[in-house]
């Protein structure tokens, strides 16, 4: 017996110990709920669910804003459904007046009334918002430069167009395939510049034999195409064929533009970008590694520049706007809606007289044309997509690839742009008002286009929505089976480590009687 060392004691107390961390960790998952409360619990557990949450979140949200998408569409399609009624009455009152039992002047009061809603129209075109976003005035639409109100030039513009001064366009070499005794691969790498994305394809030729007639090209492990060959060389002329029909079928770069081969069968490749000016795609590198200059004008965005007729109307957004010879005729266009500008010289405009229109036009569209000599030139605003395709993108996944996103466009809707404006349709006589008929009968199809557009959008917004719903509650129940605690077990843990902890603490008083016993010795 010894009593210096009290081996039994220091065994009771370790397992106490450990009973006791056993119980505050129970005790932890109990009142928590969790039984990853800390790095330590299951490291690899917590950084599951960790971006198991960061992902949930992220389904959430994007399910919030696929409803926010939903609420856009609803808003603009009830407005167009007011819209549809107000051209639906004009067709009315033009059907009414085409009738040979009316004269002029009763015409006339029909006219009042297509007049005050084609005003209208227009309003609701510039006042539709969601959220101070305006939905319906061309700026989320497919049918306009973006950052340029529509411009309706009738016969007081001469209206022409710049795109061959904006087109992005450039070509890339080839060079030709390496061959020998055995299959020998040769790697082509094209690089595509995009607006501010880069796409790299690299293309393996393989050469079978020096025998082989013809060559497989492959992007990675997946064969893509082939090219005729001789001796188990392919022309350039042939690869560059080659290379053209499978970027002309690959998702990335078919949608940048169309590739093709140059004029001349010399192994180049050709590519005209979808967008125009700044934001086109080019080539920046072609397959030898070689860098690549655009041509035709890369950085300059299209534009329409217009000639102005002195006393005739045209229209930029859905405003008005003419230049006149005299202060009585802008006074008398004034009562009309049009806003005139008076030309310094009689019959004709120079410079300065354009200056002063192009201001007006800034009043009242808030944009402002470039006047340019004798014309007016209107281009995007800097910073402006030069595309022809624009609209509102939704976020609706829970990453930033280009299948989570959703463009909704919505055309510009105002009465000039559908073909009704005041300049465009008249049913003043009979003649006029039959052939109002049929522009109102394309206004109302137009419309009709559109809202089943938005409506189509709807439905798929609906779906989207389940479906990420439904992967976000499976997510949860998949981290809930990582991270939260069972209670029944736990509580089943704790009942048997408080037991054993007792129980450590009973055996510690016993071992630490036992030295005393020494005592008896000595009596």
């Amino acid at each position: 017996m010894v009593v210096r060392t009290n081996t039994m004691a220091m065994n009771a107390q370790r397992m106490m110990n450990i009973n006791n961390n056993k119980v505050s960790a129970s005790l932890k998952k109990l009142s928590s709920g969790f039984k990853i409360n800390s790095a330590a619990d299951d490291a690899a557990g917590l950084a599951i669910s960790e971006h198991m949450k960061a992902q949930i979140k992220n389904l959430d949200a994007a399910s919030n804003n696929s409803q926010d998408g939903i609420s856009v569409a609803q808003t603009a399609e009830g407005a167009l459904n007011e819209v549809h009624d107000m051209l639906n009455r004009m067709s009315e009152l033009a059907t009414k007046a085409a009738n040979g039992v009316y004269t002029d002047t009763q015409r006339g009061n029909y006219s009042d009334e297509v007049n005050q809603l084609q005003s209208e129209v227009d309003r609701i075109a510039d006042s539709t918002n969601f959220n101070g976003i305006k939905l319906m005035d061309g700026t989320l639409g497919t049918n306009g430069t973006s950052g340029v109100p529509t411009v309706d030039g009738k016969s007081a513009l001469t209206l022409t167009s710049n795109p061959a001064t904006a087109l992005v366009s450039t070509t890339a070499a080839v060079a030709v395939n390496t061959a020998a005794a055995t299959p020998t691969t040769t790697s082509y790498t094209f690089k595509i510049q995009s607006g501010d994305k880069v796409i790299d394809k690299t293309f393996n030729v393989v050469s079978a034999s020096t025998s082989a007639t013809s060559v497989d090209i492959y992007e990675g492990d997946k064969k893509v195409g082939t090219a005729a060959a001789a001796a188990g060389v392919a022309t350039v002329a042939d690869l560059g064929t080659a290379f053209v029909g499978i970027l002309n079928s690959d998702a990335d770069t078919k949608a940048v533009g169309t590739f093709a081969d140059s004029a001349t069968p010399d192994g180049k490749i050709a590519l005209s970008s979808t967008e125009l000016g700044s934001k086109g795609a080019q080539f920046i590198q072609d397959s030898t590694g070689a860098a690549v200059t655009a041509t035709a004008g890369t950085g300059k965005d299209a534009y329409q520049s217009a000639t102005v007729a002195i006393g005739k109307t045209f229209t930029v957004g859905n405003k008005d706007f003419a230049l006149y010879d005299t202060q009585a005729e802008v006074d008398a266009a004034a009562e009309k809606g049009i806003t005139g500008v008076k030309v310094a010289t009689a019959g004709t405009v120079v410079t300065g007289d354009l200056s002063t229109l192009a201001g007006k036009i800034k009043d009242k569209t808030g944009y402002e044309p470039t006047v340019n000599g004798t014309t007016l030139e209107f281009k995007a605003p800097v910073g402006a997509s030069s595309t022809s395709a624009n609209g509102l993108v939704l976020q609706v996944g829970d990453t930033y690839d280009d299948y989570n996103k959703l463009t909704l466009s919505i055309n510009d809707m105002h009465a000039s742009a559908l073909g009704v404006g005041k300049n465009d349709i008249s049913i003043a006589t009979q003649t006029d008002a039959g052939k109002a008929i049929k522009v109102i009968n394309d206004a109302i199809d137009k419309v009709s286009k559109q809202r089943s557009s938005l409506g189509a959008i709807q439905n798929r917004l609906d779906h989207t929505i389940n479906n990420l719903n439904t992967t976000s509650e499976n997510l949860t129940s998949a981290n809930s089976r990582i991270r939260d605690t069972d209670m029944a077990k736990e509580m089943m843990e704790y009942t048997q480590n408080n037991v054993l902890t007792q129980a450590a603490q009973a055996m510690l008083a016993q071992a630490n009687q036992a030295p005393s016993q020494v005592l008896q010795l000595l009596k």
